[in-house]
């Protein structure tokens, strides 16, 4: 497992001497995994298991203890004995990613391996320090929470508009495909059509840019009650569906600030 520090992802490579057939990937934290061009492998997913703590989970999960944040399935084509996967961690959580190798052998038989994912996973060291230092102090309060939305507001308004306009732009060339004249389509529409590309490739460019912006804003609002000694998990999808749906500042404010 190969760190490349300027994606902030990693490259997981698993090799056997004969073809491989299904490879599961099991993890006990959440980790993403990233489109790779070098992997022809059919990918599916599994539904996990909730958390132990949480009240969905059955007897037999609260008693084991085991909560899996990813499982998927790896079908290799034929005489495939390679295999390379990309993900990334989210720093600061630590946990393990397995891998479960099935080969195309009689009997059927499994390699199991095992990566250790550090609390700093993202970190890496460094032969040259920089001596130039920038100091930051500040308190921490409901005030600088907000004030730490604001400065992210930007960003995620401008994701936001662009992972919009990437979903329609299927949508719109099908309609370009059957009318000969698309004069009829609002202005912003046309726009779109003219920079698909451009836009593709911009977003491309960062694919999880938006879901790591709704991360961090999921783990500050979890953060900010935890400290309060409030569990509100149960409010999150709450967060995410006012993200996608219905964002603004003043409304993301409001959600933070409120009363239950």
């Amino acid at each position: 497992m190969i760190l490349n520090r300027e994606e902030a992802s990693y490259v997981v490579s698993l090799e056997v001497q004969t073809p491989i057939d299904i490879i599961l990937l099991q993890s006990d934290i959440p980790v993403d995994l990233l489109d790779f061009e070098k992997n022809s492998a059919v990918v599916s997913f599994s539904k996990c298991d909730p958390d132990p703590a949480d009240a969905s989970a059955t007897e037999k999960e609260r008693l084991s203890g085991i909560r899996n944040h990813l499982l998927a399935t790896y079908r290799c084509q034929a005489n495939t004995t390679r295999l390379e996967v990309k993900i990334r961690t989210i720093e600061g959580q630590y946990g393990t990613l397995q891998a479960y190798i099935i080969p195309r052998v009689q009997p059927k038989s499994c390699v199991v391996r095992a990566f250790p994912i550090k609390p700093l996973s993202l970190h890496t060291r460094t032969k040259e320090f920089d001596n130039n230092r920038l100091a930051q102090r500040g308190d921490v309060s409901k005030e600088s929470v907000i004030h730490a939305l604001s400065l992210m507001s930007p960003k995620l308004q401008a994701h936001l508009k662009l992972s919009k306009q990437v979903q329609l732009i299927d949508g719109l060339k099908e309609i370009e495909l059957h009318e000969s004249d698309i004069s009829f389509l609002d202005s912003e529409y046309q726009e779109i059509l003219k920079n698909a590309d451009q836009l593709k490739a911009q977003y491309n460019k960062q694919p999880c840019y938006l879901d790591r912006l709704y991360g961090m804003i999921t783990d500050l609002y979890i953060d900010q009650y935890k400290f309060q000694g409030v569990n509100v998990k149960s409010r999150v999808p709450l967060l995410l569906d006012l993200l996608d749906n219905n964002y603004s500042l003043d409304s993301l404010t409001e959600f933070f600030q409120a009363d239950f």
